[in-house]
């Protein structure tokens, strides 16, 4: 979860928060403050136990507030004995296990959130059925972590698959990123501001793309996918190829032609192209 600069509501603008279900009042529920109505204006990494934290957009005064966004630092589980039998678990309270999902006890396994590997249902739903593979098909399957999408909610919703640009760098040395920042068709015939922001990040030696992020309308529907094709190793001559849907946002993936910039190992360099970002009116 990141963290953002919030501005907190007038008086007259909050919404009583009744308690959580199950929680006696005046007592800690999930760890996480709620606010209605709050508007989030940057987002920001701070180190720390809880490093999710919301910072206000001018001194603290009547009108900011600073919260925590972010969960209690470590998991809790529920009282099963596990590391009287031996399971061991790591400084956050998670279940350590193998690339199987096997525990430090041969006849234990954990799967999903319990061992803080990617906490999403689907994640845990794949890793369940490799699990069922290995201990029950004679198939032994290693849960594959890579190319998972995720999508944030939000307004508008982010979308995101595979590589960050940072982590693209990090293993490939040589990446070339296309960014494309326009005005979609419907919000020009509405006559609304609202804008989506696409980045496709592609390995410059395979050519392969390695991560898709979006943010705007839509993003989680088409980022689920774009995911087929980044899982299935596809090339950006692939995208390329690929006939677009007019008139739709998600058509902006197959046709963006110039890398905004290219990121070189050797030059330990960033190389802009002339058209930095592709911005459309």
């Amino acid at each position: 979860m990141g963290r953002g600069r919030c501005r907190k509501p007038h008086a007259s603008e909050q919404t009583p928060l009744p308690p959580a279900p199950n929680t006696p009042a005046g007592q800690p529920g999930t760890g996480i403050p709620k606010r209605r109505t709050t508007t989030c204006r940057q987002a920001h990494q701070r180190p720390g136990p809880t490093p999710a934290v919301a910072l206000p957009a001018q001194p603290p005064g009547p009108d900011t507030d600073e919260e925590n966004l972010g969960p209690p630092p470590r998991r809790t589980l529920p009282n099963l004995g596990l590391e009287e039998v031996g399971v061991k678990m790591d400084n956050k309270g998670a279940i350590v296990v193998d690339e199987y999902s096997r525990t430090s006890v041969d006849s234990i396994w954990a799967v999903g959130d319990v061992t803080d590997r990617i906490n999403l249902t689907p994640v845990a739903l794949m890793e369940g059925g490799a699990f069922a593979k290995t201990a029950f098909g004679d198939e032994p399957t290693k849960p594959d972590h890579s190319a998972v999408p995720a999508a944030v909610f939000s307004q508008p919703p982010i979308g995101q698959v595979g590589l960050t640009e940072e982590q693209a760098i990090e293993e490939y040395g040589d990446v070339d990123v296309y960014i494309s920042n326009f005005r979609p068709l419907r919000a020009t015939l509405s006559g609304l501001p609202d804008r989506v922001l696409m980045k496709l990040i592609v390995c410059a030696t395979t050519n392969k793309v390695v991560g898709v992020h979006m943010c705007g309308d839509d993003a989680p529907e088409i980022i689920q996918g774009i995911a087929i094709a980044v899982k299935a190793g596809l090339t950006k001559q692939d995208f390329d190829a690929t006939v677009g849907v007019h008139p739709t946002s998600a058509e902006e993936f197959v046709t963006m032609r110039s890398p905004t910039r290219k990121v070189r190992r050797e030059a330990a360099a960033e190389v802009e192209s002339k058209d930095e970002v592709v911005t459309k009116q």
